[in-house]
């Protein structure tokens, strides 16, 4: 974990899930150097609002301690936006996570072929099939699959990448620890042990109508090209 940890998490903590960061980490580089500065040269930055401001005044950065001593406990790794480990390819997107908590060991993403893998979760029978055979075959071509580890097409675009011994990583819409869909927790437990589970989400954090939407952005910044299986015409 990196010096600046704790200050990258009290941004996130403070400007939320989500949020357009890019101008911010423009103008100050380090989530340490803005929290340094304090209020008074908050309010005047050009790049903050006066509602960050105000989040940034009201958020106690020992909430922070509180989050990393929840990641050591159960062994999970939390990098942050200065982190050597922190993959570049996510940083061009417009609102890259502040920090990335990770279970399992995450392949490095910048030096692979990533081809997300998304779709409906009431898969149809043709879909299965499909993801199974496209993830085995963009494994077995050297890539790495990306999705969501959720039930569906996620699911199988994972089993197929495993099927042939390759790694996965699973962009989770919820902090690890989670209990959401403890119906896939074996196959959580098979891609940590042969890939990685991500997520923007604290240790915990439930699932909110939100996360999903804000997950797929992940998957797709982490991704050279994404493959939608099958999803509804909307």
């Amino acid at each position: 974990m990196s010096e600046n940890l704790r200050y990258w998490i009290w941004l996130q903590n403070a400007l939320g899930y989500g949020a357009k960061i890019n101008k911010i980490i423009g103008e100050y580089k380090s989530a340490k150097v803005l929290y340094d500065l304090g209020e008074d040269e908050w309010r005047m930055s050009p790049v903050l609002s006066y509602r960050q401001v105000e989040k940034m005044i009201n958020t106690d950065i020992k909430m922070s301690d509180k989050v990393i001593f929840e990641c050591m406990n159960n062994g999970y790794k939390a990098v942050d936006f200065e982190d050597v480990a922190y993959p570049e390819r996510l940083k061009e997107i417009p609102n890259p996570p502040a920090v990335l908590y990770i279970d399992g060991v995450l392949p490095d993403i910048d030096n692979l072929v990533c081809i997300g893998m998304v779709g409906t979760r009431k898969a149809s029978e043709y879909a299965i099939k499909a993801a199974h055979i496209m993830a085995k075959g963009i494994t077995e071509a050297g890539a790495l699959v990306v999705s969501g580890g959720a039930l569906g097409v996620d699911t199988y675009s994972h089993l197929g990448a495993l099927a042939c011994g390759g790694k996965t990583v699973a962009v989770l819409g919820s902090g690890l620890g989670s209990n959401y869909l403890k119906s896939n927790e074996n196959l959580r437990n098979m891609i940590r042990q042969n890939g990685a589970l991500v997520t923007e989400y604290q240790p915990n954090e439930p699932v909110s109508r939100r996360s999903f939407p804000l997950r797929n952005r992940i998957i797709s910044g982490l991704s050279l090209g994404v493959l939608v299986v099958e999803a509804g015409i909307k």
